[in-house]
Formats: C-alpha cells, structure tokens, sequence
C-alpha cells in the first residue's frame, strides 16, 4: 500500500466509523481578499481514492471568490469518538457551471431537495431579503442545476494526522513533493 493510499483509506474509514449516515462535517480555512484567514464549516461530500476532497458550494459565496484568487486552502476533520484529527493542505479549484458537468450533475443528483433549494435563494450575506416565498423549502432533482451551484475540489499535498486516544499520542505528516507521496513520524 503506498503512503497515498494508506492516509486516504484510514479517512475514508474514519470517516464512516465517526458519521456513519450523518453529514461528514469538517471546518475549511482559506484566506480573504487583504491575507486574513477565514474558516467556516461545511460537508465534504465525497473523498476522492485520489484523497481529493469534493464539497458542493454556491458560486456567491466569499468563500468561492477567495479560493478563486487565493487557491491554497486547508480541512479539518476532528473525529471527537475516535479522538482523531486529519489537518489536509492542499489547492482547491473551483468547477463552475460548464465544467466536469458530469460530476456536477452527479453530486446536484445526492443533494437532499432542502439542500438543492437553498441555491435558488437569494444571494447569502446580502441584507435580508423578508419575501418568504424567495426562501424555497425543496427543490426536485429533476430540476437542472442552477450556475450557482459549484464544487470546490482539494488537491492535498500534505496530511498531518494526530490520533490523541492513544499514549503517548501519534502524529504522521504524509508529504507529496508533486510526484509521490512519503510519510514520517513525529512527536504529537
């Protein structure tokens, strides 16, 4: 098994172990338009046996504007019952409507009807718009993906994985200097 696998098999595995058939939840940093770091939470839809981490996310969002200038990005995962934390560095690219339409569609298709609604509402972060009837509550699967409706795509270079259930606790950090993967174990 070579290093690349060993990291994205164990988080796959993890994964499911810790969320089961709840929403994986994980916290993206990125930074802002003047260098600030901005964090928030979000579901990583699929993980990649590349270890490329897929999350859906509307196209208005700040976070989609920063990670189209600024693509460097980091994800935590911090599994609380298995008391494992997974920090993975990487480049995001943005897949906008009339990109990898396939996969887009694909993921629009695993969305619940609330979640697809939510990207036919009005602009997040804008004043609040008070017409109810904007704020749709479901929308079929049927319906074609609105250009709102992107994917975000992280392409790892560095895995630090900290398991802290253990004495003394273990610390890995799975390196990918562009062609292969390496590993090296560390002090927690």
């Amino acid at each position: 098994m070579s290093d690349s696998e060993q990291w994205c098999i164990e988080l796959t595995e993890n994964l499911s172990r810790e969320f089961a058939d709840r929403p994986t939840v994980c916290t993206l940093a990125s930074i802002d338009e003047v260098g600030l770091p901005s964090a928030r939470s979000l579901i990583c839809r699929r993980v990649e046996q590349t270890g490329e981490l897929i999350f859906v996310s509307d196209a208005r969002s700040r976070k989609n504007e920063h990670l189209a200038e600024r693509p460097g990005a980091e994800v935590v995962f911090w599994l609380p019952g298995l008391r494992v934390q997974y920090r993975i560095a990487g480049s995001v690219g943005v897949v906008r409507a009339g990109m990898a339409e396939e996969l887009r569609q694909s993921l629009w298709q695993e969305l619940s009807d609330k979640t697809r609604a939510m990207f036919f509402w009005p602009a997040g972060g804008e004043p609040l718009d008070t017409d109810n009837s904007k704020f749709h509550q479901s929308i079929s699967v049927e319906i074609k993906p609105p250009v709102t409706f992107e994917l975000l795509i992280l392409k790892p270079h560095e895995v630090d994985v900290v398991e802290v259930g253990v004495h003394p606790h273990r610390r890995r950090l799975f390196h990918h200097d562009g062609s292969s993967w390496s590993v090296r174990n560390l002090n927690p």
